[in-house]
C-alpha cells in the first residue's frame, strides 16, 4: 500500500508538471487570440475556444492537485497517521 502510494505521487506529480506547461500554453494562446481579435483579424469564435480550453486545463491541473492531495491522505494513513478530528476543529477556530 505505502509503495503503491509513493508510485502514484511521484506519477501525479509528473503529471501535475505536464499539466503545468499545458496551461501556460494555453493561457498563452488565449492572450494570442484575445489580442488578434482586438485587432480585428479574427472572430470571438477563437477567443471563445481558446477559453474553453485555457479553463479546461486548469479544472485538470486542480484535478491532479486533488489527486495529489487524497493520495497524500492515503500515504499519510498507511503509515499510520491520523488526526483527531477536535484538534482539527480548535485549529481552525484559532486560525480564524
Amino acid at each position: 500500500m505505502i509503495e503503491d502510494t509513493l508510485d502514484t505521487l511521484n506519477t501525479l506529480a509528473q503529471e501535475a508538471q505536464s499539466q503545468q506547461r499545458a496551461t501556460a500554453a494555453a493561457e498563452l494562446s488565449l492572450r494570442i487570440a484575445t489580442n488578434r481579435y482586438q485587432a480585428g483579424s479574427v472572430d470571438y469564435l477563437n477567443v471563445a475556444s481558446a477559453q474553453t480550453i485555457a479553463l479546461e486545463n486548469q479544472r485538470n491541473g486542480e484535478t491532479i492537485e486533488a489527486r495529489r492531495l487524497n493520495a497524500s491522505v492515503r500515504l499519510l494513513k498507511a503509515l499510520g497517521g491520523g488526526w483527531d478530528r477536535t484538534a482539527l476543529r480548535d485549529t481552525a477556530a484559532a486560525a480564524q
